[in-house]
């Protein structure tokens, strides 16, 4: 008989807060939603095959030919040959290279590989490769392995790793295919030469900035700390209005003769100084523990981090508006939040993306954020190029948030 009414109470209480569930249609939908969202987002941030494609590299051969016995040498031609062949192979879509040769044929050296950073900073590039003025000399002259030289992006560790990778291969193949030309084309041949002569072409990798600290969380703590902005700016004012709401203390302040306005900007004003606070907690630990080196305007990263939050926090007051329980908010922004984070660029270069994935990407605010804030403590770049782009739009968004905020703020009061 306990048995039985006991199993009657347990049904009961199942019974009650299935309905109640199911009476909230935003949350039974987000709730069925999400985990779909989750597995397709992930399925694809880890691909099977051709986890990067369509890598922007930059070339410039700035070797010149020599003329050697009757003979016209010019070994970097093989290397004009190579990519050239690459670029014209349908199937090969790892890496789109662009020429920069005629660019940086009257530079010196140093003035190329100044250059080539430069480029990779603002982000025409995501790597460039250099034949040096005497690889061929080096060669056949004085028989001294030359060097090609690969610059990277360290501002996004795992795409350089691969790039490099890609650009060591093809050094390396021509230097084969060199290698066994010079062999046979000595009869008498002493150690020296065969030690050189197997390996022709090397490679010298570097980076576009370099660091004192070369781990990985050096490169990708700055994504971190807008991606913080993010969450903190979502959840606190989604959080507090409908907390606030359940507990029906926003119904004690409304009875006051406080302007609605300021209510609205009292709220957000201390979570705005809320989220810095915590942002800016994580770059100091970031850099008194973790040797983390800043290499651009302490008052531009501000900046950026200033109007992220603001753009979050815009996008969370907007959010509420929509829900009438903290319950409800959790999940809406879970779902809202765990796009940004997987598809911004913060945790997986957006480069391994599908170009579906790429095209959402550029819709996010995050992406814009941790790609203003890489570019300026990683690679130092100023308010110019693609910074101010990100810039711009990152402003544009905290304005058309604010005002859409702002004029719904009644609904948020109200529902």
């Amino acid at each position: 008989m306990n048995l039985k009414n006991n199993w009657k109470k347990f049904w009961a209480i199942f019974v009650k807060d299935a309905k109640e569930f199911w009476a909230v249609k935003p949350r039974v939908f987000f709730a069925i939603f999400f985990p779909l969202m989750f597995m397709t987002i992930l399925g694809f941030m880890f691909p099977q095959t051709g986890a990067y494609e369509n890598i922007q590299v930059g070339y410039a051969n700035l070797d010149t030919p020599i003329t050697f016995g009757n003979q016209t040498i010019h070994v970097s031609s093989m290397i004009d040959q190579i990519i050239t062949s690459l670029q014209e192979n349908s199937s090969y879509k790892r890496i789109n290279f662009h020429n920069y040769t005629a660019e940086f044929s009257q530079l010196t050296e140093k003035q190329a590989l100044d250059q080539a950073k430069e480029e990779i900073a603002v982000g025409k590039v995501s790597a460039m490769l250099i034949i040096p003025k005497n690889l061929t000399e080096s060669i056949y002259v004085y028989n001294q392995t030359a060097k090609a030289f690969i610059i990277t992006d360290p501002s996004n560790p795992s795409l350089s790793t691969v790039v490099e990778g890609e650009l060591r291969g093809i050094i390396t193949g021509i230097s084969e295919q060199l290698s066994i030309m010079l062999l046979n084309s000595v009869s008498h041949q002493g150690t020296e030469y065969i030690a050189f002569a197997k390996h022709p072409i090397g490679t010298e990798s570097m980076k576009a900035v370099e660091q004192t600290n070369e781990s990985t969380f050096s490169f990708i703590a700055p994504g971190f700390i807008v991606m913080i902005a993010m969450l903190s700016g979502f959840s606190s004012v989604s959080g507090a209005f409908t907390r606030e709401r359940e507990l029906g203390t926003l119904d004690g302040i409304l009875v006051t003769p406080l302007d609605r306005n300021i209510l609205l900007l009292g709220k957000v004003s201390f979570q705005v100084a809320r989220t810095m606070f915590q942002a800016l907690t994580i770059l100091a630990i970031s850099v008194l523990l973790f040797n983390i080196s800043i290499k651009g305007n302490p008052i531009l990263i501000l900046f950026v981090l200033l109007i992220s939050t603001i753009a979050f926090l815009g996008i969370g007051v907007i959010l509420t508006a929509f829900t009438s329980e903290q319950e409800t908010a959790q999940i809406i922004v879970a779902v809202i939040q765990f796009p940004m984070m997987f598809l911004s660029g913060v945790v997986f270069p957006i480069e391994q993306m599908p170009e579906f994935l790429q095209v959402v990407s550029k819709l996010i605010p995050l992406t814009y954020a941790a790609d203003a804030m890489r570019r300026i403590s990683v690679l130092g770049v100023g308010l110019t190029g693609p910074v101010l782009l990100d810039v711009t739009i990152i402003l544009a968004i905290s304005v058309f948030v604010i005002v859409v905020g702002a004029t719904i703020f009644d609904r948020i009061l109200t529902r």
